[in-house]
């Protein structure tokens, strides 16, 4: 027998215990038995029936609100178990500070937690809690109302919505939202062949999250999206990411993120794939198993999903993940999705179909299909394109997956 997260041992009785009554009744509940060390080994206490009315009085005299616990006595071993059960009324506090429970220690949580225990004692989301801000602009969504809805903005609306409470004050939501705020962003980097090359880098934050949604939307298109004009009046758009995907995951990313952390989102794109780190991991009550399988009922912010549905940025609620499989279910490659206790990330990679060459991609690659191996250096001698042209081209081709790099630095050269 060994403590966990949900198990403690002390053995003796003394008052340390209340930090993990305070513990349990915050997150998930457990059970702290007195008469074992901390080895796991039985010690045993006497007089288990003078402790019980001891442990009532402190627990009754120290944690507010007051918890539900019961006791379980096993006289043969003089083991006592008080085990507790998760509260309805967060945050639990031992003197006036609430405490949390890992596999090994009860710690004191600190602001971020703390606020989040009392919204959920609350049952209150944090998009939903109110702020004192009253100076928030929104210029950026009333535009996205005209695009998308041809309705305007009003302070009816705003409350129709979640933007603004009963007692007239903003909400996260709203502040989120809002032209200009203290939130943080996103990071979006574009790679080149390694991620010791980075091609372009931008930070966007303090930003309205449609300002977000659009300045990654712009990277996606600018690397992942190729135009092929077949006539004067023919286009088409061939795209080496599902444009669907990535806004359907980006999107999921904004609305399902922990913003009262401090971390960006993070898009990271490489030649083969897109990476989205989103912070903070799966909501309370939410399994991995059903996050995977595309049934997560429970919404972190369910003000921001509602207007990202209302404005059509995203079709059903906790629909994301089974779009993104059915966008990539005829092609080779599959996206993956990992879930950790800080964050989620979901990986896209490009899609294993040829789109259409330029002129100068085919004369390129018509030389490396007869199975030469060339550096750009030769490319540039046997085409006659200077060198950054030919360094343009065949980066191109890298992405379009037509061609391989072989090699590393100087060296480096290229087959079909």
């Amino acid at each position: 027998m060994k403590e966990t997260k949900y198990l403690q041992f002390f053995e003796s009785f003394n008052e340390d215990f209340l930090m993990s009554v305070s513990a349990f009744s915050n997150y998930e509940g457990g059970a702290i038995k007195f008469g074992i060390a901390k080895s796991g080994e039985i010690v045993g206490i006497n007089n288990i029936d003078e402790i019980i009315p001891l442990i009532e009085s402190l627990i009754e005299n120290n944690i507010v609100p007051k918890p539900s616990y019961k006791f379980r006595s096993d006289y043969k071993r003089k083991v006592l178990s008080l085990i507790i059960e998760e509260g309805s009324y967060k945050p639990y506090l031992y003197n006036n500070d609430a405490y949390k429970r890992n596999d090994f220690k009860t710690y004191k949580v600190n602001e971020v937690e703390l606020n989040r225990l009392k919204l959920e004692g609350l049952s209150l989301n944090f998009d939903a809690q109110e702020i004192i801000n009253k100076d928030l602009t929104f210029e950026v969504f009333k535009d996205k109302l005209d695009l998308f809805l041809n309705i305007n903005l009003s302070d009816d609306l705003l409350k129709v919505l979640g933007l603004i409470t009963i007692n007239d004050k903003y909400t996260n939501a709203a502040s989120i939202i809002s032209d200009n705020n203290n939130f943080p962003g996103v990071e979006i980097t574009k790679y080149g062949r390694s991620q010791n090359e980075i091609n372009e880098f931008e930070v966007i934050s303090n930003k309205s999250i449609f300002i977000l949604f659009d300045e990654a939307y712009k990277f996606y298109q600018r690397y992942y999206q190729y135009q092929l004009i077949d006539s004067k009046t023919s286009r088409k758009i061939f795209e080496l990411v599902p444009e669907e995907a990535f806004k359907e995951a980006f999107a999921n990313a904004l609305i399902h993120r922990s913003w009262d952390e401090n971390g960006s989102i993070k898009v990271e794109m490489f030649e083969d794939k897109i990476t989205i780190y989103s912070p903070g991991g799966l909501l309370k009550g939410v399994s991995k198993e059903d996050y995977l399988n595309g049934k997560t009922s429970k919404l972190r912010n369910p003000i921001l999903a509602y207007v990202f549905y209302r404005l059509r940025y995203i079709d059903l609620f906790g629909n994301g993940i089974s779009k993104i499989k059915e966008l990539y279910k005829d092609m080779h490659v599959k996206p993956y999705f990992e879930v950790n206790e800080d964050s989620i990330i979901v990986t896209l990679p490009v899609v294993d179909k040829k789109v259409p060459l330029t002129k100068d991609e085919g004369k390129i690659l018509d030389y490396l299909n007869k199975g030469n191996i060339a550096s750009s250096s030769e490319l540039a001698s046997i085409t006659g394109y200077s060198k950054n042209k030919v360094v343009r081209i065949v980066n191109s081709l890298l992405i379009k997956n037509y061609i391989e790099s072989i090699g590393n630095g100087r060296g480096i050269k290229y087959k079909s």
